[in-house]
């Protein structure tokens, strides 16, 4: 065998060599430099890294969570017209709000705890209950006027109780008392919840001041499920 032979044979060995080495190294359906989760590893830099989701889009509220505010997201999201019910009106149907309302069992026990028997609750014991089990400071500075605060934010809060000979829907001059009052209050945002159900009115109310909104009846479980993080 000549030199040229041996030379040619011996590149050959190292090519070989170097794919073997190349497949060995490599994990099957995953680019080089990026571990099996999507990450980067120490030797293939910044390049392959897979970017985090923001912190505020993957954190869920929790009574343990003092970073995240979702009351203040729920003033944030945009407003959205009352669902139309087909039992809106009726007094036959105004059986407690909390009746309707599902959420986690870690939730439930929270407002257990404070003596708030979900099943048999008012909107305003659900709210009020929830908010407390999210960490917020709730404090009443007159009959069914509350302060909720969390950090700097502050929440003006009426609860409009049902009564049975009344009318089972939120009224033009309820709406327009309530904006005035939480104008006074200079808080940061206003919060009217009612056992009642909503007209098409409030929607209109919501869009013109972003910073008030009416959890009625019918949008007691999403205001829920925006707090629970259900």
């Amino acid at each position: 065998m000549s030199g040229t032979d041996i030379a040619w044979l011996a590149l050959l060995v190292l090519v070989v060599a170097a794919v073997v080495f190349y497949l060995v190294r490599s994990k099957p359906g995953v680019p080089p430099g990026v571990d099996e989760d999507g990450s980067g590893t120490a030797s293939g830099g910044t390049a392959g890294k897979a970017t985090p989701a923001p912190a505020s889009e993957t954190r869920q509220a929790s009574p343990m969570d003092p970073e995240f505010d979702p009351l203040s997201a729920h003033f944030e999201a945009p407003s959205r017209a009352p669902k139309l019910s087909a039992d809106s009106g009726g007094r036959e149907t105004m059986f407690p709000a909390g009746a309707a309302v599902t959420m986690p069992e870690p939730w439930l026990a929270q407002l257990r705890g404070q003596g708030i028997v979900p099943e048999e609750a008012s909107a305003g014991e659900v709210v009020l209950g929830v908010l407390r089990a999210a960490g917020y400071s709730v404090n009443e500075t007159e009959e069914n006027v509350y302060q909720v605060t969390r950090g700097i934010a502050s929440t003006y809060l009426v609860v409009d109780p049902y009564e049975e000979s009344g009318y089972p829907e939120i009224d033009e001059s309820e709406m327009t008392r309530f904006a005035m009052s939480f104008m006074s209050s200079k808080a940061n945002n206003g919060l009217y919840v009612t056992d009642k159900f909503a007209p098409f009115g409030v929607y209109e109310r919501e869009k013109r001041d972003k910073r008030i909104r009416f959890i009625s009846r019918e949008r007691l479980q999403e205001f829920v499920e925006g707090i629970t993080g259900a």
